[in-house]
């Protein structure tokens, strides 16, 4: 590109004969020669120019004048990007590639509108477009932007045949095909095509009946229909049953808000006392999230066999309701954030609208426990996609586990029945099983010659564990931490993670020093996205232990009731335990580890426990 500036200021000229003797031509005139002949030359650089850089706004149909300035610079790079787009978009037609020939057609008529926001020729773009491919989905886009009120001088008279084509595409594209034809019904509005809108929402109304979605549109339809017309008397009469489900759902909804304030306050009488002034099984959305919300509150509180019950009802359920639910449930103003606050936190927080992933997933368990695996599989298939798909392993775990299949559950320890050698915490019992477990070394630098054991005791009423742990120190550490409670992260300690539900929702974690002294909390998914836990510390599980140093190390004996942590009957459950040791390095403290269970950045993932399966 040639670039012209200003330069030096222009000098007279004269020769020095004519100055000497002030004969001949005059020196103003070699000037203004000099003047004309600059002149000249930067129009036809100017010329050359336009000619040789023809716009992409001037393709467009978009005429722009472009002052001889640094900005043509600008103007050429954007005339070479248009070129690529014209060349990729011949590359896609003569390729037969639909979308990527939509694609383009697309990004050529935003960068026209870039350069000049009514770029008058756009619309031949997408009309090309309709007109090669006008029964593609690929075309959906460009009947819409050729339906907008700016085009209607160019293609007013075609609006009935791009109507038709888009409720054609509507009705292929079960998914988005009501999205379609409302936004059709809106665009055909402010267009004032009266007798077209009215065809599209009839094609809605005869699609299915009212919903929250439809109704100020089908609304609409009403307004617009003669007293005569056939569909009248019928509209009027569905868009008064939506009033009257409306406001049904207006107190559903408002009964769910009281309903999570009550579950975050952790009373799970109220919930059941709630719960029973709705229909026992559930109807919709609100009931159905507050069901298994419900079920989370019986499992927290060792209500095995009702949680499971309330499980297999729920997962009968299966309105398609939720979008209308949570529209319903974010009409109300103002929301009750003042009734649904707690502090501290010690339960997942209150959901304003149904909570339809806790929904599925309940109904998911429910199928499996009543043995039902390919409803199960069902409901799995949609469930564990997209962002869920995260959950995919370990519900796959779960489901082999549902259905006797332990090949690959790892690690795993399966109880036996014990009759002799019996703990004395457990004397007279008859129904007592028993496993042992020994933990691994985690990492590098951890002494495998240092062992860590558990030996573990059920029975109908009580657990019974008892945890060896080498120590060839001398002299060992001190214990600090001396109450209940208090954080024993710092200490020589064994801590215990089990989840009675085998799943995210809830699990419960509690540890014990070489001094006997004991911390517990229960664990709850605060944050279902990037699952993240939130710690109840007000749980008490009722520990009762007693600690012992021996010749190579210590020993603790921790007895327990069974109630929250493990269901009655046969079961099976998600479960750790780890050691921790603490050594001097180079005046460093350094934690080194053992553990049953897989371990990685923090032991806090339920999807990582092993398996106990206990008979009794």
């Amino acid at each position: 590109m040639v670039t012209m500036d200003s330069g030096p200021a222009f000098a007279p000229v004269s020769s020095p004969a004519n100055s000497a003797t002030g004969g001949g031509v005059p020196t103003w005139i070699y000037s203004l020669l000099w003047f004309l002949c600059a002149a000249i030359l930067i129009g036809l650089g100017d010329r050359l120019l336009r000619r040789q850089e023809n716009l992409a706004a001037n393709l467009a149909d978009s005429p722009v004048v472009i002052p001889f300035s640094d900005y043509l610079q600008e103007q050429v790079k954007r005339k070479s990007e248009w070129n690529k787009l014209l060349e990729t978009r011949s590359k896609a037609l003569a390729a037969g590639d639909v979308r990527n020939f939509a694609a383009i057609t697309y990004a050529v008529a935003d960068f026209a509108a870039n350069i000049d926001a009514l770029a008058p020729g756009r619309w031949k773009y997408w009309q090309d477009l309709v007109d090669r491919y006008g029964d593609s989905n690929e075309a959906v886009r460009a009947y819409f932007a050729l339906l907008d009120p700016q085009w209607h001088a160019q293609v007013g008279p075609k609006y009935g045949v791009f109507t038709q084509k888009l409720l054609d595409l509507s009705a292929k594209t079960p998914d988005t095909g009501q999205d379609i034809q409302l936004g059709l019904a809106q665009v055909l509005q402010q267009d004032g095509e009266t007798a077209l809108e009215i065809k599209v929402l009839k094609v809605i109304f005869a699609s299915q009946p009212v919903t929250f979605k439809t109704a100020q549109a089908l609304q609409r339809l009403l307004d617009l229909l003669r007293p005569t017309d056939p569909d009248r008397n019928k509209l009027n009469g569905e868009l008064a049953a939506f009033a009257a489900w409306h406001n049904e759902m207006l107190g559903r909804a408002k009964w769910y808000q009281v309903f999570e304030a009550a579950r975050v306050n952790g009373k799970l009488e109220e919930l059941i006392r709630l719960r029973a002034e709705m229909p026992s099984t559930p109807s919709d959305s609100f009931v159905a999230s507050a069901d298994a919300h419900l079920i989370d509150a019986y499992l927290m509180n060792g209500q095995f066999a009702e949680g499971r019950q309330l499980r297999e009802t729920l997962a009968r359920f299966d309105q398609n309701d939720l979008e209308d639910c949570s529209a319903i449930a974010m009409e109300l103003s103002p929301p009750m954030a003042s009734a649904i606050t707690q502090k501290p936190a010690k339960l997942p927080p209150a959901t304003l609208v149904p909570d339809n992933i806790d929904i599925q997933i309940n109904r998911w368990r429910g199928f499996l426990d009543s043995g039902e695996q390919a409803l199960a599989r069902a409901v799995a298939a949609t469930l564990f996609v997209g962002p869920e798909k995260k959950l995919a392993k370990p519900a796959a775990d779960l489901a082999a586990a549902a259905r006797g299949d332990r090949r690959k559950l790892s690690p795993i320890a399966t109880f036996r029945p014990r009759t002799d050698g019996l703990p004395p915490e457990l004397k007279g019992a008859t129904d007592v099983s028993f496993a042992a477990i020994d933990l691994k070394p985690v990492g590098k630098g951890v002494p495998a010659d240092v062992h860590a054991r558990m030996e573990m005791w059920i029975s109908r009423d009580l657990i019974v564990q008892i945890v060896t742990a080498d120590e060839p120190r001398t002299p060992r550490p001190k214990p600090i931490v001396k109450k209940h409670d208090v954080d024993p992260w710092k200490e020589e300690y064994f801590e215990f993670f089990l989840s009675p539900d085998c799943w995210f929702n809830f699990y419960y974690q509690w540890a014990v020093t070489s001094a006997g002294v004991t911390w517990d909390a229960r664990r709850y998914l605060s944050d279902p996205a990037r699952l993240v836990f939130g710690i109840d510390k007000s749980l008490e599980l009722g520990l009762k232990t007693t600690a012992t140093q021996t010749p190579t190390g210590w020993t603790v004996r921790i007895v327990v009731p069974r109630k929250l942590l493990i269901p009655p009957g046969p079961a099976i459950v998600r479960f750790n335990v780890r050691r921790a040791r603490h050594v001097k390095e180079r005046n460093l403290d350094i934690a080194q580890f053992f553990s049953w269970g897989p371990t990685s950045a923090t032991d806090h993932q339920p999807d990582r426990f092993g398996w106990l399966v206990v008979p009794q």
